[in-house]
């Protein structure tokens, strides 16, 4: 009976090995402890950041309200006159199990700019700054501020009548308001005018009982309202927007204006091919139409706008577009009438929307506009007979094709693979183009075939 034997190597590891695996070894582990540190060191961070936020947000509505009952009347101004007194304390704030200081700051602030008379029509501005302490010991959390402005609702000077009115105005953008947008307020010879807070807030105090205008003025920091309508024709377009309100307050009334504001959107199109080429538009003689519509409204950015090159499309991207909109592209091939391509009906990579952002956004978009021909079929010389086998890429497109000479259209024999052309004697010249539901037609492709001279 035959022995089964199990082999096994003798030869163990020597010293210099053992010791560089574990070299090898403990460098691996000091990084993956740094990055890990790190990571939990960020954690850390954000969550003391958005717990911050919330106590702040917490601690500014008490004092606004202690504010606005009186609590702080000793502060500022009396008559017109400044005394220079400024409010600063400074408290621990415990929430969860952790504890946070708190650094509030009251004091008047003056309505002109640069102003160094504070005026009896003057308002409050109340500053919370929170930074958590003690944050897992050694680190040290950064300070989250938030500030505002409140509105003192009583006269400062002696004999006159407690008659006043508050308009808090609001610039309010998708999910939250918008800071540093510029307002001016007027009525008669009154002209009043100042930016949004850091809550997105403006307050004009101490208002006698009447109308008043409050107009935005968007262009002070090239931030948009929410359109109307469009002015003039692409690529010379503009939107007409509403940017005054009319607001008519009684006395101790107080009333709030919204302006719907945000950044403006910009779109750089690229027409290539299923390659990824650039388009080229000899294989669209009559041009192509281009239609950018607005699905929420009537609006049609470009419509029926001609174009025979790249260069022709470069005035989009200088138009400011609203960004809660949603836009479809349309592309029409004027050879080919009722064959277009329609972006939001094919497979771009981009549904006509701009996603929420804080400052001005570009969105660059490659249109796929076409499909390409090629030969499996080396063209060249071949033998009497052969199949011309031909494909599209990307997969998909149907192929028309003629043997001619002619152009091809779509009244042209459509390629089936099951039974494709063959090369009769004396060569074969197809001219083709490929085309799928949703997209333009692609260009022309030519394949040439010979056969052998037979003497």
């Amino acid at each position: 009976m035959k022995k089964a034997y199990i082999l096994k190597n003798e030869k163990g590891f020597t010293l210099i090995e053992i010791l560089f695996s574990i070299i090898l070894i403990g460098i691996i582990a000091i990084g993956f402890t740094a990055g890990f540190g790190m990571l939990l060191k960020s954690r850390y961070f954000n969550q003391s950041h958005i717990s911050a936020s919330n106590v702040a947000k917490t601690i500014m509505e008490e004092v606004r309200y202690d504010v606005i009952r009186g609590k702080y009347d000793d502060i500022g101004t009396v008559g017109g006159a400044v005394d220079g007194k400024r409010l600063q304390f400074t408290d621990n704030y415990y929430q969860g199990g952790r504890r946070f200081q708190v650094t509030t700051n009251i004091w008047w602030e003056d309505e002109t700019v640069g102003g160094t008379q504070i005026h009896s029509d003057a308002y409050k501005r109340i500053e919370v700054t929170v930074q958590e302490i003690d944050i897992q010991g050694s680190y040290k959390a950064p300070p989250v501020t938030i500030s505002t402005l409140v509105a003192d609702e009583k006269r400062r000077t002696s004999g006159e009548p407690e008659q006043s009115g508050t308009i808090v105005v609001e610039a309010k953008r998708r999910f939250n308001l918008q800071p540093n947008v510029f307002f001016r307020l007027s009525a008669g010879s009154t002209v009043k005018q100042g930016i949004t807070d850091s809550e997105g807030k403006l307050i004009f105090a101490r208002l006698k009982p009447g109308n008043y205008m409050v107009t935005a003025v968007p262009e002070h920091n090239n931030i948009m309202l929410e359109p109307i309508s469009i002015i003039g024709n692409f690529p010379h377009i503009d939107w007409r927007c509403n940017p005054t309100r009319t607001v008519s307050i009684e006395e101790y009334e107080r009333e709030v204006v919204e302006f719907e504001v945000d950044w403006p959107a910009f779109l750089n199109i690229n027409l290539k091919n299923g390659d990824g080429s650039f388009l080229d538009f000899k294989d669209y003689s009559g041009g192509l139409d281009l239609t950018i519509e607005v699905k929420e409204n009537s609006f049609f950015i470009a419509r029926n706008h001609r174009i025979f090159n790249h260069a022709q499309l470069d005035p989009l991207g200088k138009i400011k577009l609203w960004p809660r909109y949603t836009y479809n592209i349309i592309l029409e091939d004027k050879d080919y009438p009722g064959r277009k391509y329609d972006m939001l009906e094919s497979d771009s990579d981009w549904d006509g929307t701009f996603p929420d952002s804080d400052s001005p956004q570009t969105k660059n978009v490659d249109l796929i506009v076409n499909g390409i021909v090629r030969a499996q079929t080396t063209p060249g010389e071949v033998a009497v007979g052969t199949r011309v086998l031909l494909t599209t890429q990307p997969e998909g497109f149907e192929i028309y094709y003629t043997t001619d000479g002619t152009r091809p259209d779509f009244n042209s024999k459509k390629y089936n693979p099951n039974n494709p052309p063959t090369v009769p004697p004396g060569g074969l010249y197809i001219r083709a183009f490929a085309y799928r539901e949703g997209y333009l037609p692609g260009p022309v492709y030519n394949f040439i075939y010979q056969t052998p001279y037979l003497p």
